[in-house]
């Protein structure tokens, strides 16, 4: 399972990008040669994982098993787990993935939403490791304008930023976009982001949610100073970033050659459309992207080299690292401190650590 899976459902489109977006998007090339990164296996008891996750050198498995979050320590030591699957007080009726923390003090508190509920629930995850029991340091209801959202970021008690999908409950206005949103008077604000249009053969708009938010996937991060937040698109190589509180963007696309848009319908069928992005992570210095561009049919059907690519905020390409198809990881996640990639591979159920620089 990954992001993409959760959103795929394959229908019979033709997809197309408006071309009246390109005059303003600034265009990102020139990255400097790849360097390999070799990793090793770890964590081999984990099984079922789903994410993962590292902050102030804690690392966070999300897995689809009875307990959902499993925490080590930058040594790899196991230190517990937490979030039981269940219907009770403060218990997950499905799977649930944890892409946010902030630090209160000497309290480090880790962020979930359990969509059933459309609740998010910030966890003090130091006091749930000592006392094995999960400790709920605040909870949201959110805006039911937001259900199904799977990516919130907690700026401070007035404000929780994320991107929303509206096209199957088309409450706000049917496509993908960013929010703000207010707790304290429930008040929602969107702004517009970069979406496909989806045609059918007579050039018409195709009347599928599924498939609509299906080829406008995407996976977004916010840095760890709450001031940007970064989405990028799976299947166009397109990234906006927000400074926190803006309505517009900086609109980036990291084109290479060949980029298509436009799909017919036999070849969206047979899964012959090029994935360009399986995820994001972000730092206050950089932005990591892990680039496949294989087509979804092969991605499917064999492992494949992927490539991290990291720019600064601004849009100046950094570098670039190959993993090898050997580790086919599918999501990964970056402890600059400790200098290490981990990388997670859906197909194989399995958990690599990558040294860089």
């Amino acid at each position: 399972m990954n992001y993409r899976v959760l959103y795929i459902v394959f229908s019979l489109l033709i997809i197309s990008c408006s071309d009246e977006y390109d005059d303003n998007w600034n265009y990102i090339d020139n990255f400097p040669p790849p360097v390999i990164l070799e990793g090793k296996r770890i964590m081999e008891n984990e099984f079922a994982n789903i994410d993962i996750y590292t902050v102030q050198s804690h690392i966070i498995i999300s897995t689809m098993r009875d307990t959902l979050f499993h925490v080590y320590d930058k040594n790899l030591e196991y230190l517990g787990s937490f979030g039981n699957r269940g219907r009770g007080p403060y218990e997950f009726p499905q799977v649930a993935l944890i892409r946010d923390a902030i630090s209160y003090d000497d309290t480090l508190i880790v962020f979930a939403i359990d969509l059933a509920s459309n609740k998010k629930y910030g966890i003090d995850l130091l006091e749930t490791l000592v006392s094995g029991e999960m400790k709920v340091f605040n909870e949201h209801e959110l805006h039911w304008d937001l259900y199904g959202a799977y990516f919130f970021y907690t700026i401070d008690e007035e404000m929780i930023v994320g991107t929303y999908r509206d096209q199957f409950y088309q409450r706000l206005d049917g496509n993908y976009g960013l929010f703000y949103y207010n707790p304290g008077n429930d008040s929602v604000v969107t702004v517009p982001l970069h979406n496909l249009d989806i045609l059918t053969n007579e050039g018409l708009p195709v009347n599928d949610p599924s498939a609509r938010m299906n080829i406008n996937s995407h996976a977004s991060a916010i840095s760890p100073d709450r001031s940007k937040i970064a989405t990028i698109m799976f299947y166009t190589p397109r990234l906006e970033v927000f400074h926190i509180g803006e309505h517009s963007s900086s609109q980036l696309y990291l084109k290479p050659e060949n980029v298509n848009e436009k799909y017919d319908l036999d070849t969206f069928y047979r899964g012959d459309i090029t994935v360009y992005y399986n995820d994001i992570h972000v730092t206050d210095e950089y932005i990591y992207f892990l680039y496949s561009g294989h087509k979804e049919a092969e991605d499917e059907i064999r492992s494949l080299e992927k490539i991290i690519q990291v720019i600064d905020w601004n849009g100046n390409p950094h570098r670039q690292y190959i993993i090898p198809s050997r580790y086919d990881i599918t999501v990964f996640t970056v402890d600059e401190d400790n200098g290490h990639i981990y990388g997670l591979s859906h197909p194989k159920d399995a958990i690599y650590k990558f040294p860089f620089q």
